[in-house]
């Protein structure tokens, strides 16, 4: 929390929030849940931190609170976004049972090149964020109008199926997961995965006017 306040401090920070609900239906009963997701989007990046202190104050009884100080070399991507470089991303579902196959609708408002990544936050290490777009399949990611993934050329080779991660406890039905979709004006060279830091270090090298972000949130449903 002290690192993201004092990216904050220096940045600022924006908010974007998506809803989604989920309903099962099992005999004739049916049962919804909300999820609600906040994206917090800070446009900065920690390079070193020092002077780091903890302390411990007693606020009360069998209360007590850790404060953390620290100073923070605080790096800020370059330039100023570009309105204009922008694009929508829809999915054609917000809940897939495993087994189901995903397809994602970018609208973009200029020429760029279109990169995916999936992030799945219960991974750890560069397994944390991966590229799924371009790929060997479907590598021509060009685009200045509306488009698909998988293409239409590429659905005869691949589809996108997603599945319910088998690492996580049989108690758990369902779990979120995230896509970033990335447009950039030139053509780049992305590692196939990446650690969530490490990727977010990674634009913030690039000018800002030079790139756009957008994130989808969806949910997975385990096939029982």
């Amino acid at each position: 929390r002290a690192r993201e306040a004092a990216v904050v401090k220096i940045t600022g920070e924006r908010l974007y929030s998506e809803d989604l609900l989920s309903c099962n239906e099992r005999n004739s009963e049916a049962a919804c849940a909300l999820n609600r997701h906040t994206w917090s989007i800070i446009d900065g990046d920690i390079r070193g931190v020092r002077n780091k202190k903890k302390e411990t104050i007693v606020v009360g009884k069998d209360i007590r609170q850790c404060h953390v100080s620290l100073e923070a070399d605080v790096s800020v991507g370059s330039g100023r976004p570009d309105p204009s470089f922008d694009m929508t991303v829809k999915l054609n579902r917000h809940v897939y049972r495993s087994g189901e196959s995903m397809e994602i609708r970018i609208n973009p408002t200029q020429l760029m090149r279109l990169y995916v990544f999936q992030w799945l936050p219960y991974e750890t290490g560069d397994r944390q964020v991966s590229l799924i777009y371009p790929n060997k399949f479907d590598n021509s990611n060009q685009a200045d109008s509306p488009t698909t993934i998988p293409s239409v050329g590429g659905r005869n080779a691949y589809d996108m199926q997603v599945n319910f991660p088998n690492n996580r406890p049989r108690t758990e039905k369902s779990i979120d997961e995230f896509l970033m979709v990335i447009g950039t004006r030139a053509r780049m060279k992305f590692r196939n995965s990446y650690g969530l830091d490490e990727f977010k270090s990674r634009l913030l090298e690039l000018p800002r006017s030079e790139w756009r972000q957008v994130k989808r949130v969806y949910s997975v449903v385990r096939d029982n």
